[in-house]
């Protein structure tokens, strides 16, 4: 899964990390080579260490301890996904490519 200590782990933002950004809730992704790129721990998501239960659940006490935290967490994260996972940035990204294709 998304939070073990597997190669694909590291390499994959998954698909239900997407909803939960697009759902405007605080997420909780593993650390990785994906991830590392676009998550910042405890600005736009909950970012821990892959293979680790301990941090796993020091992070879920912590957004129990921190409802107003969480809330700013979870709106910086729809505010991430409406900048470069919502269909309107994505397109945007691949109209120069359409483009190029009509050349």
């Amino acid at each position: 899964g998304p939070f073990g200590g597997t190669q694909q782990a590291r390499h994959v933002i998954t698909g239900k990390t997407f909803q939960s950004l697009a759902c405007g809730v605080a997420t909780l992704v593993g650390e990785g080579l994906a991830t590392d790129e676009v998550f910042v721990d405890r600005e736009n998501a909950l970012v821990v260490p892959q293979n680790s239960v301990e941090k796993l659940a020091e992070s879920i006490r912590w957004a129990a301890n921190n409802p107003q935290a969480l809330r700013t967490i979870a709106d910086n994260g729809r505010k991430l996904y409406e900048v470069k996972f919502s269909t309107v940035a994505l397109g945007r990204l691949a109209r120069p490519l359409i483009d190029s294709l009509e050349s």
